[in-house]
């Protein structure tokens, strides 16, 4: 289940704060800010997805694909820099 000694630590530690303020073991608690990044990307996917869709109604043409996969490979990269980890 976890890739190494580290990262049980961390969701030991994660579960005993939790438990200690009254929080669901599975809540997450992040900033507005982090949310609304979250939420800004999801929709970056969203819009590159619906875009392929639109030209896949006709025969899209290579750079009409190379600008939708350059989109969904943008998003996703910002995607995989979010990691949200515990709070000491």
């Amino acid at each position: 289940m976890f890739c190494g000694p580290a990262h049980r630590q961390r969701a030991y530690e994660a579960r005993r704060k939790a438990d200690a303020v009254g929080l669901d073991p599975d809540a997450l608690i992040v900033s507005r800010d982090q949310l609304a990044h979250l939420q800004d990307r999801l929709w970056a996917l969203r819009d590159a997805l619906a875009v392929a869709e639109d030209a896949g109604k006709g025969r899209p043409t290579a750079p009409e694909l190379v600008a939708v996969i350059g989109q969904v490979r943008d998003a996703a990269d910002d995607l995989d820099q979010l990691w949200l980890a515990p709070r000491d």
